[in-house]
């Protein structure tokens, strides 16, 4: 969807070396003469490296982090398996979602990313559907028709897992479907007016019919490209119905 946004390491060991005192006899006199060896005395003065990171399970040290490999999509069971884009990590696992998209969102809001692009969403953090539009160039009442080939093209609905929204350029989300199939009509665009100085003030209504979802790379790039052979949602068949309002939608009509 449009833009809406393993180090190797090593265990260093510090080695001490103590060397015995050399007495030498002076000429002519009884007192010893001690010699230290400076090379040592550097070694015993150089500091000791941090002891090496401890993580207790389920975490292991990946690169440098306790990471907890039961649910980490990027270290799933282990340090070196990245689940796919659409799976998620279930018991140290990759695995297609197995829950479905709700068959209604409501609240959230509408925030105005660029001049042409709003992303409406209906959370800040968790299961979120995504909406994509130009509210300047959005038809109310209108039916735009979703596939393969105009993937990415506004507008667009994509549904995101575990999605978390930190300002405008900190999105994330663990597992990014876009819409392929079905279609979507807005009976209500409202762009977002707040000139990004205060709480976004944008919203859209209406419904997806016969939608179905696939597992998307770069959903929040702005270059969404379909996994092939990757997990889809619903696992068989379209979902019927939708609804959706998200945002403000109290504006009198979309700005065309």
């Amino acid at each position: 969807m449009t833009s809406f946004v393993r180090t190797s390491f090593a265990s260093l060991s510090t080695t001490c070396a103590f060397a015995a005192l050399l007495a030498l006899g002076a000429c002519g006199g009884d007192d010893p003469v001690v010699v230290a060896d400076a090379a040592v005395d550097a070694a015993i003065d150089a500091p000791v490296d941090a002891p090496p990171l401890v993580c207790n399970p389920p975490t292991m040290n990946c690169g440098g982090m306790c990471v907890n490999t039961n649910t980490s999509i990027d270290f799933c069971g282990n340090c070196n398996t990245q689940c796919q884009a659409g799976q998620l990590c279930t018991t140290g696992n990759c695995a297609c979602p197995t829950t479905d998209v709700a068959t209604s969102f409501t609240g959230g809001l509408g925030i105005g990313l660029q001049a042409t692009l709003q992303l409406n969403t209906n959370t800040l953090s968790g299961n979120a559907l995504l909406i994509g539009v130009d509210p300047t160039m959005t038809t109310e009442n209108m039916a735009y028709v979703f596939s393969e080939q105009n993937l990415g093209t506004l507008p667009n609905v994509g549904y995101g897992i575990n999605l978390q929204v930190m300002g405008t350029s900190s999105i994330t989300v663990d597992a990014a479907y876009a819409a392929i199939e079905g279609s979507v009509t807005f009976t209500k665009v409202c762009p977002d007016t707040s000139g990004g100085g205060g709480i976004p003030n944008g919203g859209v209504m209406g419904t997806l019919t016969n939608v179905k979802f696939a597992a998307v790379d770069g959903l929040l790039s702005g270059t969404p490209t379909i996994v092939q052979g990757g997990c889809t949602l619903p696992m068989t068949g379209t979902y019927a119905s939708i609804s959706f309002s998200l945002g403000n939608v109290n504006c009198s009509s979309a700005a065309q």
